[in-house]
């Protein structure tokens, strides 16, 4: 992914507002979920999106997001309750765990994540055939963070239905909005514009 995809947008709660409209190709919600379709931006290197999220009433949200440029499936997640300290963005990967309770138990995966500020984590690189099932079929998900860092958890209600959502997001994105900008991102940011 070329850079932290939509992070300023999500930050600002900014949903396809008549200002920022031509920027998004998709939107619907289910329960506390809202899925919806960015066409990305060339020339901030912003790639097309189509994006799972839950907001909470301090800012805080969680992202499920699938790039379309490049195919990644990874999660942006955001605590404004965390302070966690630097160095941010330099590439190191961090451990946590992420547990997955419901009727079936707990599925708990290993993974690293990378910290973009002191409230914000991505997990990138996310395996679809193993990580999606479990995220529709379980009730929540509880990232167990290392050390003194405060541990998060996301209710998965409505959870199949949102990934449905993002289905047609990713149908929809084949079509106008995000195919243009795929174009776009496939020659280049345009010379002299």
């Amino acid at each position: 992914m070329k850079k932290t995809l939509l992070a300023s947008v999500a930050a600002l709660g900014v949903m396809a507002t008549s200002a920022f409209a031509n920027e998004y190709f998709f939107e619907k919600n289910v329960g506390y979920w809202t899925v919806f379709g960015h066409v990305g931006d060339a020339e901030n290197n912003v790639n097309p999106a189509c994006l799972t999220q839950a907001r909470w009433d301090d800012g805080s949200y969680f992202q499920l997001i699938q790039d379309l440029a490049d195919g990644e499936l990874m999660i942006e997640f955001t605590n404004n309750d965390w302070n966690i300290e630097g160095p941010y963005n330099d590439g190191n990967l961090l451990d946590l765990t992420m547990n997955m309770y419901g009727r079936k138990g707990v599925e708990s995966y290993n993974v690293k994540f990378i910290l973009v500020d002191k409230n914000t984590i991505q997990i990138r690189g996310i395996d679809y055939k193993t990580f999606l099932p479990d995220f529709m079929n379980y009730n929540k998900m509880v990232l167990i963070m290392p050390g003194d860092i405060m541990n998060s958890e996301v209710k998965l209600e409505n959870s199949t239905a949102a990934i449905g959502l993002m289905t047609q997001c990713l149908d929809e994105s084949d079509k106008i909005g995000a195919q243009k900008s795929l174009e776009k991102f496939k020659r280049g940011p345009e010379q002299g514009a």
